[in-house]
C-alpha cells in the first residue's frame, strides 16, 4: 500500500474550514543548516533536544567534510520549539 496523499473533509463550511486549521498544523516543517565540525552537538545534546522541545534532529557529514549537516524536524505547530532546537546547536542566545 502507498501513502495516501488526499484527504476528504466533509460538513458545514464552519466545520470544514476549522479542520483544515488543524490540519495545517500537523504539517511537517524540516529545518536544514550546516554548523562547523567543531560545534558538532554531543548525542547527549541532541537526546535532551529531542525530549524537551518535541524535534528531531539528524546530524551528517558533508560529503567534502568541511562541516556537518545538521537537520532538525517538527510539525508546523511547534515551529517555535524547532527554532529554539537551531539556537541550541549554534549556541545562540
Amino acid at each position: 500500500y502507498g501513502r495516501r496523499t488526499s484527504v476528504t473533509i466533509t460538513g458545514s463550511p464552519t466545520q470544514v474550514c476549522q479542520a483544515r486549521k488543524l490540519f495545517d498544523l500537523c504539517l511537517p516543517i524540516i529545518l536544514t543548516f550546516e554548523i562547523p565540525i567543531d560545534k558538532e552537538p554531543t548525542r547527549a545534546q541532541i537526546a535532551h533536544i529531542k525530549d524537551k522541545l518535541n524535534v528531531t534532529t539528524t546530524v551528517r557529514t558533508r560529503k567534502d567534510k568541511i562541516g556537518k549537516l545538521v537537520t532538525v524536524q517538527s510539525q508546523e505547530y511547534n515551529c517555535d520549539q524547532l527554532f529554539r532546537a537551531r539556537a541550541i546547536i549554534l549556541g545562540l542566545p
